[in-house]
């Protein structure tokens, strides 16, 4: 991997062609990430199948990665919630609508990182990012 990561994010509101552009964009921008939200899964199963990526999906969000960079799954507290970890860095993806109450995944999302081994997260998706981010910073 280079020493600059280009990372993807898009809401494909469960659009299958426009999951499907944003994979031929991060394929064409050779993107290291693709973070998707409310992605679009066909009928029974909730994976995405893209050649050269590896993908951690939950219901919410997806976490994609080319497959020739070393990853893990990071086991969470939580099914809305996809994380995974790449040498230092992790990479965390959720969903919460901007109508709902996000409490339901604030509790879990300040867990998580209170217990990652590394100084380097990547937390995206959502607006709650930013008010997970400053508690556990406080």
């Amino acid at each position: 991997m280079t020493d600059t990561l280009r990372i993807l994010y898009l809401n494909v509101n469960h659009t299958p062609h426009i999951q499907h552009n944003a994979i031929k964009v991060a394929n064409k921008k050779d993107a290291h990430f693709l973070i998707l939200t409310k992605p679009h899964y066909y009928p029974g199963m909730q994976n995405i199948s893209a050649p050269g990526w590896n993908a951690y999906c939950s219901k919410w969000s997806a976490i994609l990665i080319r497959h020739n960079i070393e990853c893990a799954r990071i086991v969470t507290n939580h099914p809305d919630i996809t994380a995974m970890r790449t040498g230092r860095l992790n990479v965390i993806a959720t969903y919460s609508s901007p109508s709902e109450d996000i409490s339901y995944l604030v509790n879990p999302l300040k867990s998580l990182l209170t217990t990652l081994q590394s100084n380097e997260t990547l937390l995206g998706g959502t607006s709650i990012a930013e008010q997970v981010s400053s508690q556990v910073t406080e």
